[in-house]
């Protein structure tokens, strides 16, 4: 199991305690931690927790760089993905082992954003709850994001390593290359990991501007300018279907509570145009 860490520390340590308590056999399995340049280093705070893991660690900017380190130190059968913030379900392991069924498929599993705390949810945590992490979707589209995601290490080998230049995108990269080779992706909602939702539109900007660097990066180099400014023209379209759901879905709040998850959508729809500007004036993608 591969986990990148970037300055998060202190959640990764709840993930590794949420890893101790799984269903499947302890000594099945390995948990691989890979501190990407963290500003303190993550082996602080693993010292702490003697033994729960093994440390790479992997300076070059990038998650998918950082699991790249991390599945040339691992040794097992299968590879597992998740990441620090996220708290996997007991019987995660178990349930992704038993999805691939040693099969040459990936495995994606169903990932559950949580509010800090459950009864005063702010309106951007509500917006992750109901749109922020839809594996099940994204499995339709042909890839998994690598939050939850798993397939066996011959089929990894098969593919190759994730791409090094991409700092976001890399996951749906990856599965694509891996779906044009034959290798078909499943969706498991058994398989769950929760993972916190975010609090403030602030953080949403910051995944906003994140993605879209990443979706520019990834089809500049895969087909050109040309193409990577049709990408991004398309996903600069306004969001009617879930400007619509915000209106009239049941269970959504009162008048007020809907115009709030309305004006996130536009917020973000805007950062993402703000933030193609920026590439096209040369600036650099986000890593954050």
């Amino acid at each position: 199991m591969i986990i990148p860490v970037y300055n998060d520390s202190e959640r990764l340590l709840l993930c590794l305690e949420a890893l101790e308590a799984q269903t499947y056999p302890r000594n099945r399995f390995e948990v691989i931690v890979v501190d990407n340049g963290s500003d303190v280093p993550v082996a602080d705070a693993l010292s702490r927790h003697a033994g729960c893991a093994i440390l790479v660690t992997e300076p070059r900017p990038g998650g998918f760089v950082a699991r790249n380190a991390g599945i040339e130190r691992a040794s097992g059968e299968i590879l597992a993905f998740t990441d620090a913030d996220c708290l996997p379900a007991a019987c995660w392991l178990e349930e992704l082992v038993h999805a691939l069924a040693g099969r040459r498929i990936m495995v994606a599993g169903r990932i559950e954003a949580f509010p800090l705390i459950a009864e005063r949810p702010t309106a951007s945590e509500r917006f992750d709850i109901l749109w922020g992490f839809p594996q099940h979707r994204f499995v339709a589209k042909g890839y998994g994001a690598s939050a939850n995601l798993a397939m066996p290490r011959r089929v990894f080998d098969e593919v190759g390593p994730f791409s090094t230049h991409l700092l976001s995108d890399g996951d749906q990269e990856w599965c694509q290359r891996a779906t044009a080779l034959g290798v078909p992706i499943v969706y498991s909602a058994a398989a769950v990991v929760r993972h916190p939702a975010r609090r403030t539109l602030h953080q949403h900007v910051t995944k906003t501007r994140r993605i879209a660097g990443g979706v520019y990066q990834r089809f500049v180099a895969e087909s050109g300018l040309r193409r990577a400014r049709g990408e991004m023209l398309f996903h600069s379209r306004p969001p009617l279907r879930r400007l619509i759901h915000a209106a009239t879905a049941s269970g959504l709040g009162p008048v007020w509570e809907r115009a709030q998850l309305a004006a996130i959508l536009i917020a973000l729809r805007l950062t993402w145009i703000g933030e193609w500007v920026r590439l096209e004036l040369g600036s650099a993608p986000e890593r954050r």
